[in-house]
């Protein structure tokens, strides 16, 4: 899932890193949280189980309005939203993905991408996972 050995790889393809960073994972209060100490910074996935759709849309506009992730994303799981700092959220079934990337610099990688640009790679990839196409 978010810390799987796929997720490791596009962590590295996006960031132009040497080999596939370690990630430390938890998991506490039904969140699976994979944390990556990366040179540049801290990018944060997690993803929440609730007992059901209704509750995890629930828990996705919760964490929406705390965080200011008012922008709509496209394409990822049933309903997602960005805040322009760095955070991508996004629900599927019963779960809520959250990555985090503001713990980054705004310039990354050898393209100088942006740190949401980054989120959004990575939250793609999640659901690629998810969804079996990796």
């Amino acid at each position: 899932m978010v810390c799987s050995d796929e997720i490791r790889g596009q962590v590295a393809d996006a960031l132009a890193l040497p080999s596939d960073p370690t990630a430390t994972s938890a998991w506490a209060d039904h969140v699976y949280t994979c944390t990556y100490a990366l040179p540049m910074g801290q990018l944060v996935l997690a993803v929440s189980v609730s007992p059901s759709a209704a509750a995890a849309r629930g828990q996705l506009e919760t964490l929406r309005q705390r965080l200011g992730a008012d922008d709509q994303e496209q394409g990822l799981g049933e309903q997602a939203y960005s805040a322009a700092a760095g955070t991508v959220l996004a629900v599927k079934d019963n779960m809520v993905l959250w990555v985090n990337a503001t713990g980054l610099p705004d310039d990354l990688g050898m393209g100088h991408a942006g740190r949401l640009d980054l989120a959004r790679v990575i939250a793609a990839g999640v659901f690629n996972c998810w969804v079996g196409n990796s």
